[in-house]
């Protein structure tokens, strides 16, 4: 066969993967939580080597010490007393500054670099039982072939991300890896820094980012509101006559209620509920908008979901539970807040509800407040770091929250809230008469006694005391439909699994060019495939159902004619939703290595079909 890998550096890599996730669960108690997600993609790497070892059927003994010799878990044994095992002081200390991967890259990019090992393993696994059984020896020579490039890769890699050893003092030099507010100038670290008031927003600076010291102590350690003001203005290439805001923006800081929440209204704008204001002694709603594209990532992965995530686990460790984020007493699964719609004169405008099932109506008066909210859910048994990948599924519908007056629902012995459930195909209509008609939603009441009572196909008309009310409602909920219309693009459905997770350098068609990008194929109970590809920054979505001969097609160039939705944001937080219908001409991936794998999963895929498994 023309595969010629020494299989002993797989078995090392399994050892050593084994090992290092070994490492990272030693000291879960004592890690920055984002390890343990890194903990997870090792333990599927080591499992995918082993799998590979066992199919060649060839084991080779070897050894590694790297691990031994530089672990980041320290022992310390009391006499009498069993060893702990906690992270090291200083790793604890300086763990973001440790250049884990070749791109002087984040915990995230060496969580990417793993899975697409993983990944590829699995292909060749697949692809190896699959030719087995129909006897196409040729085929596995060839796939052979393409893993042992895809090896070279690997070692490359492994190579180039091992630290440069200082020979005259025998200990690894690190390179820090700079920080998020010091990194390169291609990307612009500012935004508009706003506080919610009823009568709209009070723009408090237009460029405003995070105080570097702050941040670094926010990463470092737990929330501790007494860690000084969040934000620092940013206007010092202010022109003539414009005002410095350093006093106002240095008058917010953290709170042991604040929380993050995602606008839902497509420009990347954010909310932080609750936070510190040291000159009113007061707990205010700022708004973060005008979010810069090549910033809004990190911005997110770095502050708000972490914060989101630190914020779930004081909540839950309380053992309450609140709008914010609670725990279903049905599946056990933690629904987290990811978004909600801006309402600034509709919450409270609401004349009546009219609810219609056939020919009943029940009509609801007394409304106290209406929201429209996104959830995302978690299981509580996996623990991760509450990123969008993390999160197990987005839930594929959101949700008008309606409560209704305390006093009114006693004395009536009815309902006390109702959440009324769209997704992204729920028709909505905006009358005459300032209302705003769903048409054949899901509704749960909750009642005085907390008991609940499910509805299905009942058609409700909100209705509003003023048209400018109702009109704002209606296209909030129309953003929020959007909203789910382009997750449901960027994201495996609930339906779907998932058969490759790819990233590569570049992706290249008549219409879009993608510098970094992310490659998923999933397939749905169907046996439909879909392609997903995300840019790095998240400003380009494309998701395009595969042709019926994606796979199978003799033709070793892809067909990429199939429907396709691309879904882009401009500099402006614009975002726009283009439909091709029979997709692109041609799509290049800029790598020989993403060509390859792409290769493998068509391969893997194509003996599956023609065993009769799919």
């Amino acid at each position: 066969m023309a595969f010629q890998i020494s299989l002993g550096d797989g078995i090392l890599l399994a050892q050593l993967a084994w090992r290092l996730a070994q490492t990272f669960t030693n000291g879960r108690k004592s890690a920055p939580a984002e390890f343990q997600a890194i903990e997870h993609e090792l333990y599927s790497l080591s499992a995918a080597l082993t799998a590979a070892e066992g199919e060649q059927n060839n084991a080779v003994s070897g050894n590694e010490t790297i691990v031994d010799k530089y672990t980041i878990v320290s022992e310390k044994a009391a006499p009498q007393k069993p060893k702990l095992e906690r992270w090291s002081h200083s790793i604890l200390k300086n763990w973001r500054k440790i250049e884990w991967t070749t791109e002087k890259g984040d915990l995230s990019t060496l969580r990417d670099q793993i899975l697409v090992h993983t990944n590829s393993l699995n292909l060749l696994i697949n692809i190896g039982t699959s030719s087995r059984t129909a006897s196409i020896e040729q085929s596995l020579d060839n796939k052979l072939a393409l893993l042992e490039e895809l090896h070279q890769w690997y070692v490359i890699n492994l190579r180039d991300a091992v630290p440069k050893r200082d020979t005259a003092s025998n200990s690894l030099i690190h390179t820090p890896q700079q920080p998020l507010w010091a990194q390169s100038s291609a990307f612009i670290s500012t935004f508009e820094l706003s506080m919610k008031k009823e009568t709209g927003d009070d723009i408090t600076c237009p460029r405003a980012s995070i105080r570097s010291e702050w941040f670094e102590s926010f990463l470092d350690s737990t929330l501790d509101p007494s860690s000084g003001s969040m934000f620092i203005c940013g206007c010092s290439d202010r022109q003539v006559g414009e005002v410095s805001h350093q006093v106002a923006v240095q008058r917010y800081g953290l709170s042991h209620l604040i929380f993050p929440i995602r606008i839902a209204s497509g420009d990347g704008s954010w909310m932080l509920y609750k936070t510190a204001d040291d000159v009113s002694n007061q707990l205010v709603d700022l708004h973060i908008r005008k979010i810069h594209p090549s910033y809004i990532r990190r911005l997110e992965d770095t502050f708000f979901y972490t914060l989101s995530r630190r914020r779930v686990e004081a909540i839950l460790a309380q053992r309450v539970s609140n709008s914010l984020c609670y725990v279903s007493q049905e599946n056990k699964e933690q629904h987290i807040l990811e978004a909600m719609s801006d309402l600034k004169i509709s919450r409270k405008s609401v004349e009546s509800i009219i609810f219609r099932s056939g020919r009943t109506e029940h009509v609801q008066e007394w409304v106290d407040d209406i929201q429209i909210l996104q959830y995302g859910v978690k299981d509580v048994g996996i623990s991760t770091n509450y990123t969008q990948t993390d999160i197990v599924r987005w839930l594929e519908y959101a949700e008008v929250f309606v409560s209704f007056n305390l006093e009114e629902a006693r004395e009536r012995g009815d309902v006390l809230s109702m959440v009324l459930k769209f997704r992204y195909n729920t028709v909505t209509k905006l009358t005459e008469n300032a209302s705003v008609d769903i048409t054949s939603i899901e509704a749960v009441g909750t009642h005085m006694d907390g008991s609940t009572v499910a509805h299905n196909g009942l058609d409700v008309a909100i209705k509003f005391t003023n048209k400018l009310a109702a009109k704002e409602f209606h296209e909030k909920v129309e953003s929020m439909r959007m909203d789910l219309f382009v997750r449901s693009l960027r994201y495996p459905r609930s339906n779907e699994r998932v058969i490759l997770n790819l990233r590569t350098a570049r992706v290249e068609c008549e219409t879009v060019y993608i510098d970094d990008a992310q490659i998923t194929i999933a397939v749905d109970t169907n046996a439909k495939y879909r392609l997903i590809i995300v840019s790095r920054n998240r400003c380009t979505i494309m998701s395009q159902v595969l042709v019926e001969d994606f796979f199978t097609s003799p033709s070793s160039r892809p067909n990429y004619t199939g429907p396709t939705y691309l879904v882009q944001t401009g500099d402006m937080r614009e975002r726009k939703v283009y439909h091709y219908e029979n997709g692109f001409k041609y799509l290049s991936l800029s790598t020989t290595q993403a060509n390859r794998m792409l290769e493998l999963a068509r391969s893997s895929v194509a003996c599956s079909i023609r065993n009769g498994e799919q």
